[in-house]
């Protein structure tokens, strides 16, 4: 009210559009912006979550004044908003009002949130994002700040995420169990194929007949590929299986584990189709070269159900993992 901002909170009209009216839309702009800023530093490190990510003034103080409301059952009057608080805060003090129930950022975040976000593990790793980013701006004290249980916000995380920690351990080895089958699978085949090569091999040198023809070497190269990409796969899986699983765990290591686990599993089943397909190429050429495209063909579906089934998995771990951070990282420190 002190800077004129009042009446765009009070606002019951749609704000103007650029495209209507720009210097109506930039004069709003600036003092929307004006009026956002304000509500935000006065706002505490207990509520601050709530309206950092509001982009309207007015949105952000109906938010806040309806947390208000639910927590005390209290509604301020604008005009009397900074008596009515003195008086409150005195209450609290004093041990005479509602206990204020507030969520703290060691919460579990809002399921409706969570099931936005695939499979179990990846959940936990956007908890713990959400936990590391408020801590990252947050005075320091508040970090040790107990709750009415005697829990510091680190306290609470973890108990309030044993459920999601133990769902993400049981989604991380079920898919790894899943995905090591498969690799050792691919190992065993690509192995015993790098000597069982096509065509045989001479009965006095041992060596292969048809060593000669590019499209051996090429066979040979791409046997090797997925050989070597499907163990490496197997190793990831593995020591996903053997971690840990600490809480801190979820927020890296597991998470680059599945990523290079799964890219691995892809490049050594497309590589395997590839030696397959050259293979048959190298051993009907000739009368039954006509077959070698229908096979080439059908050797690409499980290249492609592959990428359908777990490439949009990646994609998301891998954004998850390395892409920005939740928040702003231009924000000022909280301090």
């Amino acid at each position: 009210m002190d800077n004129d901002l009042w009446d765009l909170i009070e606002a019951t009209t749609e704000p103007p559009r650029q495209e209507d009216d720009e210097a109506a839309f930039k004069a709003w702009s600036k003092k929307n912006s004006t009026a956002l800023h304000v509500i935000q530093i006065s706002c505490g490190p207990d509520t601050i979550f709530e309206v950092i990510q509001i982009s309207s003034a007015k949105t952000a103080w109906d938010t806040l004044e309806a947390m208000y409301v639910v927590s005390t059952g209290i509604y301020i009057q604008p005009a009397r908003a900074t008596e009515e608080i003195r008086l409150n805060i005195q209450d609290i003090e004093k041990g005479r009002s509602n206990q204020i129930k507030i969520i703290g950022s060691g919460m579990t975040g809002a399921s409706i949130q969570i099931n936005r976000i695939p499979g179990a593990a990846l959940q936990m790793q956007r908890e713990l994002q959400w936990f590391k980013e408020v801590e990252s701006i947050v005075v320091a004290r508040s970090k040790e700040h107990l709750n009415r249980d005697g829990l510091t916000p680190r306290e609470l995380f973890t108990k309030k995420h044993i459920d999601l920690k133990k769902e993400g351990e049981k989604w991380m080895k079920g898919t790894s169990t899943s995905c090591t089958v498969v690799g050792a699978l691919i190992v065993t085949i690509m192995f015993a194929a790098a000597f069982t090569v096509p065509g045989g091999n001479n009965q006095d040198t041992g060596v292969p007949v048809f060593l000669d023809k590019r499209l051996f070497m090429l066979f040979i190269i791409f046997d090797a590929l997925s050989l070597f990409s499907s163990t490496t796969s197997v190793v990831m899986f593995l020591g996903i299986l053997t971690s840990r699983y600490a809480e801190d765990d979820f927020l890296e290591s597991l998470p680059r584990k599945m990523i290079i686990g799964l890219s691995t599993l892809f490049f050594s089943i497309a590589a395997m189709m590839t030696a397959f397909s050259t293979a048959l190429l190298i051993m009907l050429q000739g009368q039954y070269s006509w077959l070698v495209i229908p096979v080439i063909c059908l050797a690409s579906v499980p290249v492609t159900l592959f990428i359908l089934m777990q490439f949009p998995l990646l994609v998301d771990m891998c954004m998850s993992t390395y892409g920005p951070g939740i928040f702003d990282k231009k924000m000022k420190r909280w301090v």
